[in-house]
């Protein structure tokens, strides 16, 4: 799933609360090859092609891993907002093991 305004991120937050409580996965990835790539701030993009717009960070978010070399996931936190966060070890502990899936039958 690809959260593209404030709507969506409400949508997600009001029915499916486990998906804040487990810090599931979003639909973006940092693109570390992309022409706007800067780490940590810049290089996002959504899995679904749609234009990044709308972001819903912590207040000292992204902050690409505190001095790791990429945090290229982004994952909800506990209250709903966006981290930024890597998927390799050692970090096995904040690997991803849920996901938001959009989807339209």
């Amino acid at each position: 799933m690809t959260i593209t305004s404030a709507t969506d991120s409400d949508f997600v937050v009001r029915t499916f609360p486990q998906a804040i409580a487990n810090k599931c996965w979003i639909g973006a990835y940092k693109d570390t090859q992309g022409p706007d790539y800067k780490n940590p701030l810049s290089g996002w993009q959504g899995v679904t092609g749609e234009p990044w717009a709308y972001t819903h960070w912590n207040s000292s978010e992204p902050n690409g891993g505190v001095g790791a070399p990429h945090s290229n996931y982004i994952q909800f936190s506990l209250d709903g907002h966006w981290n930024d966060e890597r998927n390799t070890p050692p970090h096995t502990i904040n690997a991803a093991r849920w996901y938001v899936v959009e989807f339209e039958p």
